[in-house]
């Protein structure tokens, strides 16, 4: 490279070398380098804590299950009665339910994602927002690296004992997080969690898999949580899932870069005829 050249890579491994031909082009330069090498974490997915989400209980859609099932949406028709107000919302989500008819519940202290049922030992359920249905440009990235993740889960109290774990699938894999109690939980650095080899797509509650190391969370495709609920003697039981979110860097796809770029080039060219 000479040194009236210089040379960027932009996230997806593309170089472009521009000519340094003035200072124009020298700050065209080094805002490229800003735009291209830098991408702040965007909020991907972001469902609840709200009492406006239904109006009254919400059936989900098929029955229960204990596997995932990755063709057939399970929330509600979005529209008047399920998330009518869903901007900055990701309302669409896969999941398997078992122990009770889920539903999404009117609560006032939260809409939720829930099971409850009377006379029963056991419920459990998974939930998962799949890249198709991330939001912040994450449904068109060429690459996303998860940043956090954070959610809200929460039983009827007396004698059950509930826990949730953060679900995650990187290119065609999952993985689960460590089990944790109910409650708020998040982290804000994948890195620092146990992770364990998960297939929720032949049994959800299998997490016999072995503990996963990783190091890398790019080509994230799917984020979630599992939970269950579990109580000594038949009785009344509910476990519900009132907030999930997730941060991820997202990278664009290369087409927008290129766009961006082409219309940096062309404000300095039309600057330079000033």
């Amino acid at each position: 490279m000479s040194c009236k050249e210089l040379t960027i890579d932009a996230p997806g491994h593309i170089s472009y070398t521009f000519p340094m031909k003035s200072k124009y082009l020298s700050i065209l330069a080094l805002i490229s380098v800003s735009l291209f090498g830098y991408t702040a974490p965007v909020s991907i997915v972001e469902w609840g804590q709200a009492t406006d989400i239904v109006s009254g209980h919400q059936n989900l859609t098929g029955g229960g299950s204990t596997s995932l099932n990755l063709s057939t949406l399970r929330n509600p028709t979005v529209g008047t009665s399920y998330y009518n107000n869903n901007t900055g919302k990701t309302p669409e989500f896969y999941g398997a339910f078992s122990g009770a008819t889920p539903k999404v519940r009117n609560d006032g202290g939260g809409d939720n994602i829930g099971i409850n049922a009377n006379g029963i030992t056991y419920c459990e359920m998974v939930v998962v927002w799949t890249q198709d249905y991330f939001m912040n440009d994450g449904d068109t990235a060429t690459d996303i690296e998860l940043e956090g993740m954070s959610s809200r889960i929460t039983d009827n109290g007396g004698s059950n004992t509930t826990t949730s774990r953060f679900v995650i699938r990187l290119d065609d894999t999952f993985y689960a997080s460590a089990s944790v109690s109910e409650g708020n939980n998040s982290f804000a650095d994948p890195s620092t969690m146990t992770w364990v080899n998960y297939d929720p797509v032949t049994d959800m509650a299998d997490f016999t898999g072995g503990t996963a190391t990783l190091t890398d969370f790019s080509n994230l495709t799917a984020v979630g949580y599992y939970a269950n609920s579990t109580r000594a003697s038949a009785g009344t039981m509910l476990v519900e899932g009132v907030s999930f979110s997730a941060t991820a860097s997202v990278i664009p796809e290369p087409s927008s870069i290129v766009l961006l770029f082409g219309s940096m080039v062309l404000g300095v060219f039309l600057l330079r005829r000033r």
